[in-house]
């Protein structure tokens, strides 16, 4: 980790509330109001940059600093070294920009490890998430944390990529996703493996876990760019497609995890992109891509996000028009959901969402048998749930997880005369 390590990882509910001044909005997982200042400080351009950042130091605990903003701290370094600000907390942002450029030299060379082995098979490879961000739009590897590195395969090539991956010395970690091989081959998005020395490896043959039919991936594979890393030629996705990926995987992190929050990286890692493609940036592109994949409202409630809050470079005329597209009641049901933390969910809601979700997943035109026979494998895929017969006892886990999340929300009773209210009045017991 980055920094000191967090006293406290209590987080804030989700579910924040932003005035954009044409309505009331609900931005589900958005960063807490100190993360937005330290956001801010290495962002945005001119003297509010450096107001942010004397803002936000003067009331950071160095003890009780999140572990999301202690991973944003090198990009705050060299944001505030470029207009020659120092203070107290200087000194811990230097050491996290050079620990970060140190981690992610070791990790580029053992990505380009995996890609010569790879490509050695005959299997075309493109980087994803943090690798392509780093080398495409940071530029410099001391400025953005990873854990790991994504490499997306060809979705037919993704049982051989495993293989080479093995026959590499890399081992698949089953039970972080509660599929084996097979299992995640149908009905996964990816896999994660560990090297013998720590490193970690997200192997990929779809992009987006709701989106997983055959040729769910194709459009990215048509848009790839060629990028470089340590000598080794891949691919990237292009502009427009890595925004929609970074603020979709943004929004996926915090729709099924309950008091999950997205990590504050997305911003970052979408106004870089926004800054340095603002004059190429395909939106007719981008919005098609975005209506295709049934991705409008995340992208919606994620475009305003960043053109209110951080002056990201966003032309009118596409906030206009994302606003403007008609989204079917089922992915408004959905999206309605995922801004309510899941706790809060009744159980039909929660059922409907998961089918929502499903049925998302699946090719244009299947029917009804198509749709009920890959319920079950999706399920255990959601649920981590193992064999098809276990998913009965998940069922169960999880509603009595639920009662437990209820009862815990119920107003704790007063004694009478206490708290200046009527007698029964008190407060909720805190689930930060």
């Amino acid at each position: 980790m980055l920094g000191p390590v967090p006293a406290s990882r209590r987080e804030r509910p989700d579910g924040r509330r932003r005035d954009t001044g044409r309505e009331r909005v609900v931005v589900h997982g958005t960063p807490a109001r100190d993360q937005e200042l330290l956001l801010k400080a290495a962002l945005v351009e001119g003297p509010e940059a450096v107001t942010a950042w004397n803002q936000w130091s003067a009331g950071a605990d160095p003890d009780r600093l999140d572990e999301d903003s202690c991973r944003l701290l090198p990009l705050v370094y060299d944001a505030m070294r470029r207009r020659d600000v120092f203070g107290p907390w200087m000194e811990q942002t230097q050491r996290a920009y050079y620990h970060t450029w140190a981690d992610n030299t070791r990790r580029f060379h053992a990505a380009a490890a995996v890609l010569r082995a790879l490509h050695g098979a005959g299997i075309k490879t493109m980087l994803l998430k943090g690798p392509a961000l780093t080398l495409q739009y940071y530029r410099n590897a001391g400025l953005r944390p990873m854990d790991d590195f994504d490499i997306l395969v060809p979705t037919h090539l993704g049982g051989a990529a495993i293989d080479v991956l093995k026959g590499a010395g890399w081992t698949p970690v089953f039970a972080s996703v509660g599929l084996t091989e097979g299992e995640a081959l149908a009905v996964g998005h990816a896999y994660p493996f560990r090297s013998p020395d720590g490193q970690a490896v997200d192997l990929h043959w779809h992009v987006f876990y709701q989106r997983i039919d055959s040729t769910a991936d194709d459009d990215f594979w048509a848009a790839a760019r060629p990028i470089n890393l340590c000598g080794v030629l891949t691919q990237r996705m292009s502009p427009e497609d890595q925004l929609l990926h970074v603020c979709v995987h943004a929004m996926e992190r915090a729709w099924w995890g309950g008091d999950r929050r997205p990590n504050l990286r997305w911003v970052a890692d979408a106004v870089m992109i926004l800054r340095i493609e603002a004059t190429q940036f395909d939106w007719d592109r981008f919005l098609a891509q975005a209506q295709r994949l049934r991705f409008v409202l995340p992208m919606r409630e994620a475009l305003g996000y960043l053109h209110d809050l951080f002056g990201a470079q966003i032309p009118a005329a596409p906030l206009a028009r994302i606003r403007a597209i008609s989204v079917p009641m089922g992915e408004r049901i959905a999206e309605r959901a995922r801004t309510r933390p899941s706790r809060q969910w009744g159980p039909w809601l929660a059922l409907g969402v998961r089918y929502l979700e499903y049925t998302s997943t699946l090719p244009a035109g299947t029917g009804l048998l198509g749709r009920l026979a890959g319920l079950p494998s999706f399920l255990r895929r959601r649920w981590g749930a193992g064999p098809i017969w276990m998913l009965p006892f998940a069922a169960v886990f999880r509603g009595v997880r639920r009662i437990g999340w209820t009862w815990q929300d119920l107003p704790a009773a007063a004694p009478a005369g206490e708290g200046g209210g009527p007698k029964g009045e008190g407060t909720h017991r805190s689930t930060e």
